[in-house]
């Protein structure tokens, strides 16, 4: 499934993007910004796999999961769902992202076993604060 993008109604953000289906394979641009947007929050359900899986993340427009460093690495624990919150926010010209079943970057890039949720909350900069 792609990322859904909706407006939310919060004191803190004005976008939510829910993916269901995140694999090895890029989410570009997911944010659809070419401005800043600053992310307050990442949920990541990893409950359906047994192993750690690697949430990864850069500021540009696209990326290649074999060749692309990425800026951001969150790790969630086997079995579980972790959430990480930016009290002030983490800006980001975009939103690209993938996952895998290993911490290192390069041709390493594998899948996890099962497809992950990921839950964005964001403002862009044409959000009203």
């Amino acid at each position: 499934m792609a990322a859904t993008s909706f407006p939310v109604l919060t004191p803190l953000a004005a976008i939510e993007i829910v993916d269901t289906a995140v694999t090895n394979t890029a989410v570009a641009n997911a944010s659809g910004s070419g401005g800043t947007v600053t992310l307050f929050y990442v949920e990541i359900d990893n409950t359906a796999n047994s192993a750690a899986t690697y949430l990864k993340m850069v500021r540009a427009a696209s990326a290649t999961p074999s060749s692309t460093s990425p800026d951001t690495i969150m790790s969630v624990a086997a079995s579980t769902k972790q959430y990480f919150a930016f009290a002030t926010g983490m800006d980001q010209t975009y939103i690209t992202y993938w996952a895998t079943s290993t911490a290192a970057n390069g041709t390493s890039q594998t899948a996890p076993t099962t497809a992950i949720t990921v839950r964005f909350l964001l403002r862009n900069s044409t959000t009203p604060t």
